[in-house]
C-alpha cells in the first residue's frame, strides 16, 4: 500500500471517528450553541462502514511500520535481524462500540498474518549463516479506543486504550537458526512487533489524523462571484451514545470579509429522525443566513429589457401606458428597462411547509427606468417593492449524487406590490399582477434555477464501493432531513 493510500485511509477512520458520522443527537441537544447542521450516523451503519474500511487501514499502517534491527549476543552466539516488516494481515468483522465517554472502540480478534525477516547469525565454533525467513503470526488482536472532540472549530482525535498483540509466531526454517529462534529471537520479536505497532497506531490516533483534519478548509466560498462563504466549523465536540455518533456544524453563510451577521439563531433538532443509518439535518437558519448574505452583497439583481421578453410583450411606455396611463401621458414614445433586486433579505420558514417545496418569502424592488429612443438618456419613473411567495422545491439528483434546489410560483400565486417611489403620481398597482407573474415565471425564476442548478449540494462519496441508498429528502417545523442508508459491496440495496 502507497504512502498516498495509507494517508487516504486515515482520513477514513477520522471520517469514521468524527463522524461524518455524520452529515447530527437524540432528543433535543441541551447545549448552549444549536448547530445549522448536524450530521449524525447510527450505530448499525457504523459498524459495516468500519468492517469495510479497517482491514485495508491497519494493513496500509502496518505496513508502513519501521521496526528498527536486533542485534545482540546469547551464549558466545552474535546473531542480527535485519529486518522486520509485518503484512498480510487477515481477520473477521471487526467490532465497534460507541461510548458515551465521547469516542469510539473498534476491535479486532484472532486476526493472523505474517513477518519477514532478513537474519545472520555466527556461532563460536561452527560456521554462521544468513538469509530471510516468514514468520506467521497467529492469535493477532486489535483495540483502539480513540476520543474525538473540537478545538478552534476542527475535529481532533485523542488515543485511549491501544494495544496489538501477537499469540504465538511460527518460523518455517530448520537447523542452528530454529532454536536461535525458538529460545531467544521468538520473545523479543514478538515485543518489539507489539510494542512498534501499538506506538505507531497511538501516534496516527493523536498526530497523524489530527495533522490531516487541521488542513481540511472549513469555510468554504460559494457561488456566484465568491463573494459569500460557509462556516463549516464544529460548534462544539461530537456527541456520542451507544447507538449514535453526531457532528454539530455551524453552517452560517456570511459575506467574505464582512463582520455583518444574520440577526438570529438556529432553532433546537433532535439527533435523528428516522432509522437510516446516515441523517443530515439542516437548520432554516442555514437558508436564512444565505438570504441575509446573498441580499448585503447587492449581487442579486437582473434588468429586464425588450430582447428578455415575447413580441406580444412589448417593454415601452406605449404598450404599459394602456395599463398605467400617467406613464405614457409623462412619457411617450419611449422604452423601458425593469430593474429586480432584493430590497431585503429572503426569509424561509419551515414550520409553514408548502406540499411541493420550502415556503420562501422573498422581497423585491422593481426599479422602472424610461429610455428615450432620440437621446438615449434614462431616468428614473417608477419604484415597486413586491412580497412574493416562492416554493423552493428540493429534489435528488443519483445520477450526479448531488441535491439539486428549484424555485416556482406556487398554484393561484398572488404579489403584494406597492410603491415606494413614483415620478408620475399615484397609479392602480394591481394593473400589473399578470405582468409581473409572467416576468417572474418566464424570466427571473429560470435564471435563479439555473444558478442553483449550477451549485448542487453534492453527497460525500464513500471508500471501497459503499454506495449511499434509499435517500429521501422530509421537512420538519424548523429544520429539513436528509436520510439514507450505507449500502455495502456485499449487502442488498436496504429500504429507507
Amino acid at each position: 500500500m502507497s504512502g498516498m493510500d495509507l494517508k487516504n485511509n486515515c482520513l477514513l477512520i477520522a471520517l469514521l471517528c468524527c463522524v461524518m458520522a455524520v452529515c447530527m443527537p437524540t432528543g433535543v441537544n441541551a447545549q448552549a450553541t444549536h448547530p445549522g447542521i448536524r450530521l449524525t450516523m447510527l450505530e448499525s451503519g457504523l459498524v459495516g462502514f468500519a468492517a469495510q474500511i479497517t482491514p485495508d487501514l491497519i494493513n496500509g499502517l502496518l505496513a508502513n511500520l519501521t521496526i528498527p534491527p536486533i542485534n545482540g549476543e546469547k551464549d558466545l552466539v552474535t546473531y542480527n535481524i535485519t529486518f522486520l516488516s509485518l503484512g498480510n494481515l487477515s481477520f473477521g468483522v471487526p467490532t465497534v462500540l460507541l461510548s458515551a465517554q465521547g469516542g469510539v472502540t473498534i476491535s479486532v480478534s484472532s486476526a493472523s498474518g505474517s513477518i519477514e525477516i532478513g537474519y545472520a547469525y555466527k556461532p563460536p565454533v561452527i560456521p554462521g549463516g544468513s538469509g530471510t525467513a516468514s514468520i506467521a503470526a497467529t492469535g493477532i488482536s486489535f483495540n483502539m479506543f480513540a476520543y474525538v472532540v473540537e478545538q478552534n472549530g476542527y475535529p481532533v482525535t485523542k488515543a485511549g486504550t491501544v494495544s496489538l498483540d501477537i499469540g504465538d509466531l511460527n518460523i518455517n526454517i530448520s537447523g542452528f537458526f530454529l532454536n536461535l529462534f525458538a529460545k531467544l529471537l521468538k520473545p523479543l520479536i514478538k515485543s518489539l512487533v507489539e510494542s512498534q505497532a501499538t506506538t505507531a497506531l497511538t501516534d496516527m490516533i493523536n498526530t497523524f489524523v489530527p495533522t490531516l483534519l487541521a488542513k481540511l478548509p472549513l469555510h468554504y466560498p460559494l457561488p456566484p462571484a465568491n463573494v459569500t462563504m460557509i462556516d463549516m466549523t464544529l460548534v462544539d465536540s461530537p456527541v456520542f451514545t451507544s447507538a449514535s455518533v453526531s457532528n454539530d456544524i455551524k453552517g452560517e453563510i456570511t459575506v467574505i470579509g464582512s463582520s455583518d451577521h444574520f440577526p438570529g439563531v438556529p432553532s433546537p433538532m433532535p439527533a435523528f429522525v428516522n432509522n437510516a443509518t446516515f441523517q443530515i439535518l439542516v437548520n432554516q437558519y442555514v437558508f436564512n443566513t444565505a438570504g441575509w448574505a446573498f441580499y448585503k452583497t447587492g449581487i442579486v439583481q437582473r434588468n429586464v429589457t425588450s430582447k428578455d421578453l415575447p413580441s406580444w410583450l412589448p417593454l415601452n411606455t406605449k404598450y404599459f401606458g394602456l395599463l398605467i396611463p400617467a406613464l405614457y401621458s409623462n412619457c411617450p414614445g419611449c422604452d423601458m428597462i425593469l430593474q429586480f433586486k432584493l430590497s431585503g433579505a429572503p426569509l424561509v420558514n419551515l414550520s409553514a411547509v408548502g406540499h411541493d417545496g420550502i415556503l420562501t418569502n422573498i422581497d423585491t424592488a422593481m426599479e422602472v427606468y424610461v429610455v428615450d429612443t432620440t437621446t438615449g438618456n434614462t431616468r428614473g419613473v417608477f419604484i415597486l417593492d413586491i412580497d412574493v411567495i416562492l416554493n423552493l422545491k428540493l429534489v435528488y439528483n443519483e445520477f450526479l449524487s448531488v441535491i439539486e434546489g428549484e424555485f416556482f410560483l406556487p398554484p393561484n400565486s398572488t404579489f403584494d406590490a406597492n410603491i415606494t417611489y413614483s415620478a408620475i403620481g399615484d397609479f392602480n398597482v394591481a394593473e400589473l399582477d399578470l405582468v409581473i407573474g409572467y416576468i417572474f415565471s418566464k424570466v427571473l425564476l429560470p435564471v435563479g434555477n439555473e444558478y442553483l442548478r449550477d451549485i448542487g449540494i453534492p453527497l460525500p462519496q464513500l471508500p471501497g464501493g459503499i454506495k449511499l441508498t434509499g435517500l429521501q429528502l422530509s421537512y420538519y417545523p424548523h429544520f429539513m432531513a436528509v436520510t439514507t442508508n450505507i449500502k455495502l459491496p456485499s449487502q442488498p440495496t436496504a429500504a429507507p
